[in-house]
């Protein structure tokens, strides 16, 4: 697992399996005509809480909880990029 350093603790999370990868694509919205990169990231933040571990969060018990707290938005910013990434590179090599 990767780790960021947060306020409030460690927030572990790891690269998307292949089915994972596949839910976060559909769940993005890539596909739909108009979808700028600000509601990709949204809809990949909301989509990856499978990959996600808060349990060193201080204060977190839950995903909802994790987006709620202020301390966390540049690390789930930083880690949708880092998905967003990885499936742009998915996608490229399907076509």
């Amino acid at each position: 697992m990767k780790e960021i350093v947060t306020p409030k603790g460690i927030l572990k999370y790891r690269m998307p399996n292949i089915l994972e990868a596949y839910d976060i694509i559909d769940a993005s919205g890539i596909y739909t005509e108009g979808c700028s990169l600000l509601k990709l990231k949204r809809n990949i933040i909301q989509a990856m809480e499978p990959v996600i571990d808060y349990s060193s969060i201080e204060g977190v018990s839950s995903y909802p909880e994790l987006l709620m707290d202020l301390d966390n938005i540049m690390p789930l910013t930083e880690v949708s990029g880092e998905i967003l990434d990885k499936v742009l590179e998915i996608l490229k090599k399907k076509n």
